[in-house]
């Protein structure tokens, strides 16, 4: 599920051609999680919290916001702007 949310996030939705970003998936591990669920019943309750933007969107959100820094550390690179 993760990998089909990331490969969306990055624009490549089902029946799309996802180039360099096709899942391969593979054989579980020796000790490996096979899932993990949050469980954010204390936050609401104790802190009267909830969440405001979906995985999906936020997923979203933070590969936007990477590639933008990345475009700009490339450019700095580019400029010898090394800091």
């Amino acid at each position: 599920q993760l990998a089909s949310h990331v490969t969306t996030a990055f624009g490549y939705g089902p029946g799309q051609d996802a180039g360099e970003y096709q899942i391969d998936y593979a054989p579980n591990r020796p000790g490996e999680q096979r899932s993990v669920q949050a469980d954010i019943q204390f936050a609401k309750t104790v802190l009267n919290w909830e969440p405001r933007t979906s995985f999906a969107e936020g997923l979203k959100q933070t590969i936007i916001k990477a590639r933008e820094v990345y475009a700009r550390e490339t450019e700095a690179l580019a400029k010898g702007d090394v800091s």
